[in-house]
Order: C-alpha cells, then sequence, then structure tokens
C-alpha cells in the first residue's frame, strides 16, 4: 500500500521551450497516515537525461547522486548532501553546496570554476583553469591537480586548523605562512583564491602539458 500511494503521488513535470527544457521532480510528503504508517519504505526517482554536447546545465537538488559527463558549456549547481561526479566537461562550472563531496575529472574550464561548499570535499583534476578558479570550505578539503606547465596566481588564507600544501614551486609575492599563501607558478596565469575554515588545500601535479 505504501508504495501504491507514493507511485500515486510523485510527480515528474517535464516543461520545454524552443530554447529550454526543464525537469522538476517532486516527491509526495508524509501526510498519508494510514497509508504510509510507521514503516521505513523509501523510493527515489531517478533521471537520465541525454542532451546535446552545447548545452548550458542548471541543476538544483536535495540529497540527489548527481553525474555529468560531455557536455560543453555553463554548468550550474546548487545542492544539499550530494555526492557529485563531473566528467570531461568544457566551460564554466559554479557549484554550491552542503556536505558530501565534489569531483571533477578530466574539465576544461573555460571562464570561471566556482566552488563554495559546507563540510564537503573537492577534488579537481582540470586540464585548464580557465581565466580564474575560486575554491571556497569550510571544514572540508580541497584538492587540484593541474598539468605541470599550469601558470597560477596563487591566493590562499586559512583558518587556525587550516593547511597548505604544494607540489608546484611558487615564486611569493608577500611571504609564506602557515595561514596565508600568495604567489605565482610558472610565471603566473590563472588567478587561483583558495579559503578554507578548518581544511586542508592541496596543489598537485599531473604529468602532462597544456
Amino acid at each position: 500500500s505504501d508504495r501504491k500511494w507514493w507511485m500515486e503521488n510523485v510527480k515528474v513535470d517535464f516543461r520545454n521551450d524552443p530554447n529550454r527544457v526543464e525537469v522538476k521532480v517532486e516527491y509526495p510528503t508524509k501526510t498519508c497516515v494510514l497509508c504510509w504508517g510507521n514503516n521505513d519504505y523509501t523510493a527515489a526517482v531517478e533521471l537520465e537525461i541525454r542532451v546535446p554536447r552545447q548545452s548550458n546545465v542548471e541543476l538544483n537538488g536535495y540529497k540527489p547522486d548527481m553525474k555529468i559527463s560531455g557536455i560543453q558549456g555553463d554548468l550550474s549547481i546548487k545542492s544539499y548532501k550530494a555526492p557529485m561526479l563531473i566528467e570531461s566537461t568544457s566551460g564554466p562550472i559554479h557549484i554550491a553546496t552542503y556536505k558530501n563531496s565534489v569531483k571533477l575529472r578530466d574539465v576544461a574550464i573555460r571562464g570561471a570554476l566556482r566552488v563554495k561548499s559546507y563540510k564537503a570535499d573537492a577534488e579537481v583534476t582540470a586540464t585548464s583553469l580557465g581565466d580564474s578558479a575560486d575554491l571556497e570550505t569550510y571544514k572540508g578539503s580541497i584538492v587540484i591537480r593541474v598539468p605541470a606547465n599550469a601558470g597560477m596566481n596563487v591566493d590562499f588564507e586559512g583558518g587556525r586548523r587550516s593547511s597548505f600544501s604544494s607540489d608546484f614551486a611558487l615564486t611569493s609575492s608577500t611571504g609564506f605562512s602557515s595561514r596565508e599563501v600568495r604567489g605565482t607558478v610558472n610565471g603566473g596565469g590563472s588567478h587561483l583564491r583558495l579559503r578554507t575554515s578548518k581544511g586542508s588545500v592541496q596543489l598537485r601535479r599531473i604529468s602532462g602539458e597544456l
């Protein structure tokens, strides 16, 4: 009876016009006392959406498992407790998330990368960082992997329980401290802004060149 009630009340809406397609999922609330009872019945909707490679994608979700690949366009995500994996994309990426993890693999940033998280770990492997990359976290770790010849202007600030490490030699403009690092890598390039209150930040080198 719980399954029947859930299937009858869940809503998946599709709206589209010539330039936009919107998919919205609304789960039923637990207001059907007699049919829901005290059971721990759970259910979910899985969406597999295929779009043209050159598309702009905007996602907003509560606890979804997100996997995105092969997109060439703007990618914007707002989520709550949503593990996400983004692979082989090209374009700007903006992410705001609460808890869980953010993994970007084999991405080429065109324009800007923005990742703001709370208690979420972020891992970025990029063939290029575009014009700028801004990663900010509270109680989470940040790992950025880029080619050995990547040019960067690094701007790191951290709290008392933060740490910073780098595989790259930095030409410092302000000196080094445990909470603040500013300098250039390979003569400068992409503006890399890194902020953490109680987490670690790692800048790692991957094999190959841009």
